[in-house]
């Protein structure tokens, strides 16, 4: 068997297609062909010339924090059903590993259909979101002090600063441009909401017929009252619906504070992580810690494995003992802020030479809520 990925073009659009859509839509399609969003690129492996697999990648910037890292979005990975178990999509995978590296682009992210699969690829768990199906009945009946108005769709980056304050906050979020916005939003937009002048929370809600279930698609808020009014305009909703469902992060109010008998809680769309270009993704760490050398595993991306001192840059050395070793997939939850580095020590994931390694670790990396607010 031989194996080929490549770009799919303009030769090689309608195969990429196929193989996409057969997979996702169980048959061709006779919509029309949307093409690549800008910083969007696609990609097909052939199998003895056949189309086998295909995905896209789309470039984003991802926050950390206050940090930014460079990030390639893998999606729609498709392969048909007679060219499965051949190889064909792990070829893709590491392939499109290297492309990647060759764009410039610091870390991954995907949601995965089946999280083992993507392991094998140096991709880890990083970041999930808390699911929150609440009945009418149980919502909290709170002031939460805030005005509400409706923003219109075309208006809708006028909240961006709303939800660039909710992603610095954390970690593992997009940086919107003004198409994030549109895209997000999808063809037929939402009821969109804000919660003050200048807002400090948004919502948007998809409401059903009458004792259905209000769906939000997509909650933020800066403040605790800027939540606290959030529940107070779900509670109104609420009057006409039976349930109401939305989610937030690991690090939301509502659980912790607002949690009821009869309110379900799941785990929901967690995503994962993995870093393409090692340099690239701990370049924005670099400060006092000067001096630890890190000793990485990593057999798919051999650019990566090997011993790297952290000072000035990220320099890659041949001799020396290391302070701390690793693999690629616990970096990716350090650098994430997943894991601190004393939960990955405490469990052998990540060794270290002594507590101090740890605890300047640590400080290089402190661990941080982990959540993607964009689907892709």
């Amino acid at each position: 068997m031989s194996f080929e990925t490549r770009e799919a073009g303009q030769d090689l659009a309608l195969a990429w297609r196929g193989v996409v859509e057969t997979v996702y839509r169980n048959r061709p399609s006779d919509e029309p062909f949307e093409p690549a969003r800008e910083g969007e690129k696609r990609y097909l492996t052939l199998l003895d010339g056949r189309p086998a697999s295909a995905c896209s990648v789309t470039r984003t910037t991802v926050a950390r924090n206050d940090k930014d890292l460079s990030c390639g979005c893998v999606a729609v990975v498709a392969t048909l059903p007679e060219h499965r178990r051949t190889g064909a999509a792990s070829r893709l995978m590491t392939d499109v590993l290297g492309t990647m590296r060759d764009e410039g682009l610091a870390i991954s992210a995907l949601y995965a259909f089946r999280e083992p699969f993507y392991r094998k690829f140096g991709y880890a768990t990083c970041g999930w979101r808390w699911q929150i199906k609440c009945p009418a009945h149980r919502l909290p009946r709170i002031d939460g002090g805030l005005p509400v108005r409706q923003v219109s769709a075309k208006d809708s980056p006028s909240l961006d600063p709303v939800y660039t304050s909710f992603a610095r906050a954390r970690s593992g979020s997009f940086m919107r441009t003004e198409a994030d916005w549109k895209d997000r939003l999808g063809k037929r937009p939402p009821s969109i909401y804000a919660f003050g002048e200048p807002a400090e929370a948004y919502l948007w809600v998809n409401l059903s017929d009458f004792w259905g279930e209000a769906v939000v698609g997509e909650v933020a808020w800066t403040s605790s009252r800027g939540h606290a009014s959030v529940l107070t305009f779900l509670s109104g909703i609420a009057a006409s619906q039976s349930t109401v469902t939305w989610c937030e992060p690991r690090d939301g109010l509502f659980v912790p504070h607002y949690l009821d008998q009869g309110i379900s809680v799941a785990l929901h769309r967690p995503t994962m992580f993995r870093l393409i270009d090692l340099p690239l993704s701990l370049a924005p760490f670099l400060g006092e810690e000067k001096g630890l050398v890190l000793r990485v595993s990593d057999q798919l991306a051999p650019w990566n494995q090997g011993l790297w001192r952290l000072g000035d840059s990220v320099e890659r050395i041949t001799e020396g003992d290391p302070d701390a070793e690793m693999g690629i997939d616990v970096l990716a939850q350090l650098v994430l802020g997943e894991c601190s580095a004393w939960q990955l020590a405490s469990v052998g994931l990540l060794k270290a030479t002594s507590p101090a390694v740890v605890e300047r670790l640590g400080r290089l990396f402190p661990q941080s809520s982990v959540v993607c607010m964009d689907f892709f």
